[in-house]
């Protein structure tokens, strides 16, 4: 995995993490369900126009059922082509919590049920993705399995090259099925995570980090997932 991702996203999460701080933004109204697009992107064959809303949730592993939530902040993944190649521009949607307006475009190519994004380390849903191109159509998945907030394979966290697939995966509100799934290549900042999707949309983005504080560890989740109808 290139390091350099970090150096991109971290000033994104920065502003995430800073809506706490209520005091220092401006009071807006969330959407808390924003209105799905209804030419939703197909990455088997991405054309210009497509897009998709992504929300964002939260949550600490330990606390599920109290801690879930989500946090009123979404995005909008939308194809364009800049100079005739295809990007995935990304911003926050008009009723999101947070109020930045910066545009994030990577460049994308869908080709032979491959989706390759070479500067993915620019993008809030790609960013931990150790390689450069995801398998939309996979001939070979590794079955898996998920145990709390972990997905499991043989026994251990999925964490590494392999792709697999997981029957159910569920998490308080957010529940998906039969999904085809890829992990952070290799674990990096005591970090899991994840990417669910089929031939045709990113369902989820999912993270898993440990924070020490006073000697005890907690666990916190965050992620994107697909708004649909």
């Amino acid at each position: 995995m290139k390091t350099r991702w970090l150096l991109f996203c971290l000033p994104f999460f920065v502003l995430l993490s800073c809506q706490d701080k209520e005091d220092d933004l401006p009071q807006v109204t969330p959407t808390p369900t924003p209105t799905p697009s209804t030419n939703t992107l197909n990455l088997s064959d991405l054309q210009v126009g497509q897009k998709s809303i992504y929300r964002h949730y939260r949550a600490t592993c330990d606390d599920l059922e109290n801690t879930f939530e989500y946090t009123g902040d979404s995005i909008v993944v939308e194809v364009i082509a800049i100079d005739n190649q295809l990007h995935f521009d990304e911003y926050f949607t008009a009723g999101s919590v947070n109020q930045d307006t910066t545009h994030r475009q990577v460049p994308v190519t869908s080709k032979d049920q491959l989706l390759l994004l070479p500067e993915r380390n620019q993008s809030a849903l790609f960013f931990f993705y150790g390689s450069d191109t995801i398998h939309l159509a996979p001939a070979i998945r590794e079955d898996l399995e998920q145990a709390s907030c972990r997905v499991i394979q043989s026994g251990s966290p999925f964490i590494g090259n392999d792709i697999g697939h997981i029957p159910s995966f569920e998490l308080e509100d957010i529940k998906h099925y039969d999904k085809t799934i890829v992990s952070c290549v290799p674990m990096i900042l005591n970090m899991e995570a994840y990417l669910l999707y089929d031939q045709e949309q990113l369902h989820l983005t999912y993270t898993l980090q440990g924070f020490e504080f006073m000697g005890v560890i907690t666990e916190h989740i965050e992620g994107w997932e697909l708004v649909k109808e």
